[in-house]
């Protein structure tokens, strides 16, 4: 998908039938960046997690392999572009926070937002509430994790709210009398009352926690994804615990006695919900791209 000229095509015919005055395209679709930057139409890439993680991802591995037989080259494609959005928060980012090289094209927004309540309850007082939310992908040895997890929860004095969304049975899980399975809800109506978040470090279920003062327990569910940086770095900041996808019952719920309890893992989380909520990625990226020079698209 990654280097399918597919997208391209398609970007190109719309563009044809409704000129556009910028185009932006996801940091992954290489064969419509490349499209694009042939077609020289002023274009935005977005980045949707670290940059760190991406950059490291357009230098190795398989998909940049493939590009490049395909005269694709991911990092040149970003650069190139006249803006590259990176919608995270920079100082949880290790580029950001460490880096001083990166290229000029490089912005950071902030976390794109949800919706959030108009004034947030400190974690401390809210009543105990778990929210366990793997990735809506079928990660091998996921619906095992998510027992894992739900046999750690026995007993816990917590509500807890799992969602699966469509890639495990909530039918094939078992869980005790204070757990409710849904295949979908919003998390929206959960976040602003839960105390503890066990997810598998996605960027946006992981952010969103976090804006709402939440700390985290993750478990990464694949090895070659953003989900362990994301889960270290947090770790690393005292907001959250990363633990491996097959840690043991007895594991993941001392690591769930310990985030449900009061200590510096809140204050933590609150710090950075701050700061996410200090930024409005969508309102950031709307002001860069206004502010790009207007550009003839050529045909």
């Amino acid at each position: 998908m990654f280097t399918d000229p597919g997208p391209g095509i398609d970007l190109l015919d719309t563009v044809a039938a409704e000129p556009a005055d910028v185009v932006v395209t996801d940091c992954l679709l290489y064969g419509a960046l490349a499209a694009a930057e042939r077609a020289r139409l002023p274009r935005v890439t977005l980045v949707h997690t670290f940059y760190e993680f991406m950059e490291a991802g357009a230098r190795r591995g398989p998909a940049p392999v493939l590009a490049r037989l395909k005269g694709q080259r991911p990092l040149r494609l970003w650069t190139s572009s006249d803006l590259v959005l990176v919608t995270t928060e920079r100082e949880l980012d290790p580029a950001g926070r460490r880096r001083r090289d990166l290229p000029p094209a490089v912005h950071y927004t902030g976390v794109v937002p949800h919706r959030m309540p108009s004034a947030l309850t400190w974690v401390g007082e809210r009543e105990p509430l778990i929210l366990v939310s793997l990735s809506s992908t079928n990660f091998r040895g996921q619906q095992q994790t998510l027992q894992r997890v739900l046999d750690a929860l026995r007993g816990v004095p917590a509500r807890t709210v799992v969602t699966t969304g469509t890639s495990v049975d909530p039918t094939t899980l078992t869980a005790g009398p204070d757990a409710e399975i849904h295949g979908h809800l919003d998390h929206e109506t959960i976040l602003p009352d839960a105390t503890l978040v066990i997810g598998h470090g996605g960027h946006d279920t992981t952010m969103r926690a976090l804006a709402h003062d939440v700390p985290l327990i993750i478990l990464p569910m694949h090895p070659l994804l953003d989900q362990t940086m994301i889960g270290r770095t947090l770790d690393h900041r005292g907001a959250a615990r990363c633990l491996p996808k097959k840690a043991p019952p007895d594991r993941i719920r001392a690591a769930v006695d310990t985030l449900l309890a009061d200590g510096p893992h809140r204050a933590a989380a609150a710090g950075l919900g701050t700061r996410i909520r200090s930024h409005d990625g969508s309102m950031a990226a709307a002001d860069l791209i206004d502010h790009l020079p207007h550009r003839q698209v050529r045909r």
